[in-house]
């Protein structure tokens, strides 16, 4: 991510980015403070809430020919004019903080989101213009990053800066402004800067100058229907946008009564510790964000949709019910933690559906809705505190309104929630690497089939999937009671030799509903870790149905204590240690016979155990971790009835190190002569303990071989042992006089 901040154009970027964010909010953290301060009750709500309005209108109102002026001119060039725009604003805004004009100041606050709601799109779009196609996340990252950083910086500076200026004695807001005003030549400060800094943001993509802004048909709303209509051909992408519209609809409305509700449950008239606790639901955000993007690694996590809407409903719930400040603030920072969730997870969701030549159009779209939403909860906000609905009531109904969206995720997404729990479970107990999930469909049905390893590898499979799984499972395990509603549940298909054709038929049955169903061709677990018999049953389906086969091959649970593995081997290995992969292969054509997918797996257990040997540390820490693990039980033993434990073998190891790095300090390759034997275990480790490179010579082999690996080795120093060199002569083997030629 540092790298990026290298890019010619990036830093200066990021500086206007950060000077934004200052501006936009610093003049609403101004005019919500002085709210705070004259203002109660519904009065207070109401007004709070017409500020957070002014703002998200002009979003509303000029989303289309924002995202023209966007595409139709250079995205550096808009954010240059639209920074000059912004610093005549501000010098306004200054001039009526100054004679105290309350009520221009809220016009020019709409002026000022109108300016924004332009600058937008050029922000974003230069993302993929500085950065790449390539680096997306990272740079949507360093901006959510730095906005966060800015939002925090105004909410607790300007808050501080207000409560330094103000006397308490003021009557009304016109007041208030003309002893803060001066706060406004900071603001002017930073438009400024911001101005001079979009000169040094490059211009990489030229705007397409063909394209042409058809009035007739915006007044009409035809590019709004246009966009509509290709957003909802999508069940999953209107529900996503539907999700985020009524998240920040509700975030919307916590802002802008928590004021109302601070005074009334703390006493707390402090505008600074006021916006500082709701300030930490951005930081909220930003950690689940991070959170989310590690639990989403190989694919979108829709798990914790229905988790992020509880914690949303929960979170707003224990706000009514705390007067701690402390409280407070880890409340809102719950809150901003599982709308992280929310927000990432349905946006990558919308991106992931939209076609890529439709995407821009799908996100306005989304972007339409969320403010359109966020207005609209603010209405409804302003309403009710006119007709006497309080802070506790307004609460109550945010938390009805979570609540039956977080029940609808629950209905709709049950196997999800708890494949995520899974994962979490899986995280504190195995390392899971997963490969190839590139290779599932996105829609449509497909075999899964692979090898069969332990009784937890439908779990393993079902977090490595990135859709649904039904599994064909024995009945004898099915017929279980404590199993079965279980297996039910989660769509298992029961199989047994007698009742085959039903469970055939059963998995046709969800293939034709598009789904996945997974087959373990070997029909029982394995019993000694390797690939056994296939069977052809699946034959039977294929020649049926047509769908494509996704071959998988699971590594590491061969020697979990839910494998069949010997109990030493299970005993050997710890839990908390056990590195664990899945490896999807590319679709096979359902003709694909069993010989022909056997094949094909264990292709794909070469490529899974290469990948997993690239990520293991060397051997010599290797094998000193495991020493220090196992202290006294046996380690070493051969023929000559020499036994050593971990400790004494360790002890050896650096003793015997210390002597080849006094004899050969310079030497980095170490030929070594040795049988297989404790004396050839001590010299390896020992030279590999030094970080030299060991080569061990063939003794069997031919002088000239011998000679020859010696010399493309550029041995100069070999370790041998005098009595094996008498035993390999006894038996006609004479290699001293092809070591005469280097330090023996």
């Amino acid at each position: 991510m540092i790298a990026l901040l290298k890019i010619r154009g990036a830093l200066p970027y990021i500086g206007v980015i950060f000077l934004n964010a200052i501006v936009d909010l610093g003049d609403k953290i101004i005019l919500q403070n002085t709210i705070f301060k004259v203002y109660d009750g519904s009065t207070q709500i109401v007004l709070t809430a017409l500020v957070n309005a002014l703002i998200l209108l002009p979003f509303v109102m000029f989303f289309t020919p924002a995202g023209f002026i966007s595409d139709r001119f250079s995205k550096a060039k808009v954010l240059h004019h639209a920074s000059k725009v912004s610093l005549g604003i501000v010098l306004l805004i200054v001039l009526a903080y100054y004679f105290g004009w309350f009520e221009i100041s809220l016009f020019l606050t709409f002026l000022l989101a109108a300016q924004s709601a332009f600058f937008s799109p050029a922000k974003y779009g230069l993302i993929k213009e500085l950065f790449g196609k390539d680096h997306l996340t990272e740079g949507n990252g360093i901006v959510q990053a730095v906005t966060i950083v800015a939002i925090l910086l105004s909410s607790l500076l300007f808050s501080l800066l207000f409560e330094s200026m103000i006397t308490g004695t003021e009557q009304d807001a016109s007041e208030i402004l003309t002893h803060v005003w001066p706060i406004a030549l900071l603001l002017v400060a930073a438009a400024i800067l911001q101005v001079w800094l979009t000169t040094r943001v490059p211009t990489i993509v030229e705007g397409d100058k063909s394209l042409r802004f058809n009035m007739q048909k915006y007044l009409h709303f035809g590019y709004l229907k246009e966009n509509f209509a290709i957003a909802t051909k999508n069940r999953v992408i209107i529900e996503s946008i539907l999700g985020l519209g009524i998240f920040f609809g509700v975030s919307q409305v916590v802002l802008a009564i928590f004021g109302v509700h601070l005074k009334e449950v703390a006493g707390e008239h402090n505008t600074a510790i006021a916006q500082g606790i709701m300030a930490l639901a951005g930081l909220g955000i930003a950690a689940g964000s991070i959170l989310t993007a590690k639990l989403s690694e190989k694919y979108i996590e829709t798990g914790l949709i229905p988790l992020g809407a509880a914690g949303v409903m929960l979170s707003i719930y224990a706000i009514t019910k705390t007067a701690s400040l402390w409280l407070l603030g880890v409340e809102f920072f719950l809150f901003g933690l599982f709308g992280g969730f929310l927000i990432v997870v349905l946006n990558a969701l919308i991106q992931y559906r939209a076609s890529i030549h439709e995407l821009g159009r799908v996100m306005a779209t989304s972007n339409f809705v969320q403010n359109w939403f966020m207005l609209l909860f603010l209405g409804l906000t302003i309403y009710s505190a006119l007709h006497g609905t309080d802070t506790q009531s307004l609460f109550h109904i945010l938390i009805a309104v979570v609540g039956i969206g977080a029940l609808y995720a629950f209905l709709t997404l049950p196997q999800f929630l708890l494949r995520l729990l899974f994962k979490i479970v899986a995280l504190f107990r195995y390392h899971l690497r997963i490969h190839g999930v590139e290779n599932f469909p996105k829609d449509g049905a497909a075999l899964l089939m692979g090898n069969h390893v332990s009784y937890i590898d439908w779990m393993v499979l079902s977090i490595a999937s990135p859709r649904r799984v039904s599994f064909v499972i024995d009945r004898v395990f099915y017929d279980k009671w404590y199993l079965r509603p279980f297996l039910k549940f989660f769509g298992a298909i029961p199989i047994s030799s007698r009742g085959s054709k039903d469970a055939f038929k059963a998995v046709i049955e969800k293939l034709e509903q598009g789904k996945i169903v997974c087959i373990f061709p070997e029909g029982a677990l394995t019993r000694n870790g390797h690939l056994g018999k296939f069977q052809r049953g699946y034959e039977r389906i294929t020649r049926e149905i047509d769908v494509p086969i996704i071959p998988f091959y699971i590594r590491g649970l061969w020697g979990s204590r839910f494998s069949h593995a010997h109990a030493k081997l299970k005993h050997n290995v710890s839990i908390r240690e056990r590195d664990i992969g899945v490896s999807f292969g590319k679709a096979l054509p359902s003709s694909t016979k069993a010989s022909e997918l056997k094949r094909v797996i264990f292709e794909l257990q070469i490529e899974s155990w290469s990948k997993y040997v690239d990520t293991l540390p060397p051997i010599q820490h290797a094998w000193l971790k495991m020493a220090k693990s196992q202290g006294e039980k046996l380690s070493v033993a051969d023929a000559t009835g020499t036994k050593l434990s971990n400790h004494k073998l360790a002890a050896v190891v650096f003793a015997f190190a210390q002597k080849i790095r006094a004899k050969s300090p310079q030497s980095q390759n170490i030929g070594i002569v040795m049988p297989t034997s404790a004396g050839g275990a001590i010299v390896n480790l020992a030279v590999l303990s030094l970080g030299k490179t060991v080569v061990n010579l063939n003794y069997t082999a031919s002088k000239v071989s011998i000679a020859h690996a010696i010399a493309v080795s550029d041995l100069d120093t070999i370790y041998t042992s005098r009595q094996f060199l008498s035993k390999l002569k006894g038996r006609g083997i004479d290699i001293e006089e092809v070591l005469s030629n280097v330090d023996v």
